[in-house]
């Protein structure tokens, strides 16, 4: 929806760096990969925040939503990541954003990427299926190995160090390479492909 998820030009503030993420809670998403680097990237850096804008939605979830806040609080982690809950207010906490990590294991086309980069905001995404169509690595975004740690650290690392220029450059390249995805373009080709097949 490009009128609720509108693109905005912002200038990196190095007082306050915010990562986010837009997920149901679940197993399979990450996220205990993300508060682990997450972690240690805070050991060396003070200037970094994370929004984890989603909830559970089961019993399952619930249970690994309490994991993830037990990690947060044995590391001290209470005042620099939010799990937000469900909400409708995604748009609100992506204009907060500055960078946004998509660590799943696997997906189809993330329609929680296509929004974020909607906004303009530069996505840190695993390289899987979905992901690797829209971004082109170190032009409108970063990907990393699946699972591995080692390269979401560095590639946290990596962003925190942009120039402004660079990091408005890869911000517009992220907006412009996701333009085509829309609603009704995303009907357009659902139904262009059932008519292929029915000839």
């Amino acid at each position: 929806d490009k009128l609720k998820f509108k693109y905005r030009k912002k200038l990196l503030n190095l007082d306050k760096i915010q990562f986010s993420t837009t997920c149901r809670i679940t197993n399979g998403k990450g996220l205990d990969d993300l508060l682990y680097v997450f972690t240690e990237l805070n050991k060396k850096y003070d200037n970094i925040y994370l929004n984890i804008i989603g909830g559970s939605i089961s019993n399952d979830d619930e249970k690994y939503q309490e994991y993830l806040k037990t990690i947060i609080t044995n590391n001290n982690l209470s005042k620099k990541v939010n799990i937000t809950g469900i909400t409708s207010n995604v748009y609100k906490y992506l204009t907060e954003t500055d960078f946004y990590i998509h660590p799943s294991y696997r997906e189809g086309m993330p329609k929680s990427l296509i929004e974020a980069m909607s906004v303009g905001i530069i996505p840190i995404a695993s390289n899987i299926r979905g992901s690797k169509e829209v971004i082109n690595n170190k032009v409108n975004g970063f990907l990393f190995t699946s699972k591995n740690k080692k390269e979401l650290y560095k590639s946290l690392a990596n962003v925190i160090s942009l120039s402004n220029e660079k990091f408005q450059q890869m911000s517009f390249d992220s907006y412009k390479s996701v333009e085509i995805y829309n609603d009704e373009s995303y009907l357009d080709r659902q139904i262009n492909g059932l008519q292929q097949i029915n000839k």
